[in-house]
């Protein structure tokens, strides 16, 4: 809920959740075609 409160509810709790275990288990990448990671910092949205 802090990541999604973080962006002010405009990243979808889904993606929220996967910004939260991302951070927790390390992982900067991400295979996707939601731009909406693409602000994320520390994160590389690969598509």
């Amino acid at each position: 809920m802090a990541v999604h409160l973080h962006f002010d509810g405009t990243l979808s709790v889904s993606d929220s959740v996967n910004v939260a275990l991302m951070s927790r288990r390390g992982i900067r990448d991400i295979v996707s075609f939601d731009r909406g990671f693409d602000r994320i910092r520390g994160i590389r949205r690969i598509h």
